[in-house]
C-alpha cells in the first residue's frame, strides 16, 4: 500500500496541472469570444444610434 501512494500522488499532481491548463485555455477562449461579441454589439449600437435618435 505504501509503495503505491507516490504513484497515485504523482498522477493526481499531473492531473491537477492538466486540468488547470485546460481551464486556463477555456478561459482564454471564452474571453476572446466575449471580446468579439462586445465589439459586434458596440458596432451595432453605434450604427443604430446613427440611424435612429434613440440611443441604446
Amino acid at each position: 500500500m505504501s509503495t503505491n501512494l507516490p504513484y497515485i500522488f504523482n498522477f493526481g499532481f499531473y492531473l491537477s496541472q492538466f486540468s488547470v491548463l485546460f481551464i486556463f485555455g477555456l478561459n482564454i477562449k471564452v474571453l476572446l469570444i466575449s471580446i468579439k461579441v462586445l465589439i459586434v454589439l458596440e458596432y451595432f449600437c453605434l450604427m443604430s444610434s446613427k440611424t435612429s435618435p434613440y440611443q441604446i
